[in-house]
């Protein structure tokens, strides 16, 4: 099964990302991500891996460990960005500094065992950490879609309170574990 894990946005600013989707949808007539999302009950996040091979009945206590020794991490979005092609994305980018970096490269050497199965994207040195707010469009939807929101774009301060484990096919959450539930 393909899974993939993520680090949820907390509510204040999934809000935030709420209004700039319905920028999207309303002014540009574009879809975003909460046709997808939201119908499996999911909101704005961030992947900090994706895996083709899981088991999870294995992983849920581990993930529910490391997730609980994590200060949940405070991020700015500071940018829209694009993954091009016939397929785009857009998407916020968080201003990378080394708490995220560590964070990542912290999951990653937790869970190096699975590292045979995970996809190169998210890779340490490979992985662009992003917030996805419109994906599978066309060259001129992406452009549009830039265009509508960047005039009034401010970056978004938002905290990462909890790791979620989702599969594609279908969508849906797996597994949550709440992070810092151990950090005293």
């Amino acid at each position: 099964m393909t899974v993939a894990v993520v680090l949820d946005l907390d509510p204040s600013a999934a809000t935030v990302l709420d209004w700039l989707a319905g920028t999207l949808e309303h002014s540009a007539g574009l879809p975003s991500y909460r046709q997808t999302y939201s119908q499996a009950g999911l909101g704005p996040h961030m992947a900090l891996a994706a895996y083709e091979t899981v088991y999870l009945a294995d992983l849920a206590p581990r993930l529910d460990r490391w997730a609980a020794a994590e200060v949940p991490p405070t991020i700015r979005l500071g940018s829209l960005g694009v993954f091009g092609g016939p397929s785009g994305t857009l998407y916020l980018a968080p201003i990378v500094g080394p708490a995220l970096l560590a964070l990542h490269e912290r999951f990653h050497m937790a869970f190096a065992d699975l590292a045979p199965h995970r996809w190169p994207f998210y890779e340490t040195g490979n992985w662009i950490p992003h917030v996805a707010l419109a994906q599978n469009l066309d060259g001129l939807s992406l452009a549009g879609a830039v265009e509508a929101l960047a005039p009034g774009f401010a970056p978004i301060d938002a905290q990462l309170p909890a790791l979620r484990v989702i599969s594609y096919d279908p969508l849906e959450t797996l597994h949550l574990s709440m992070l810092g539930a151990g950090v005293f």
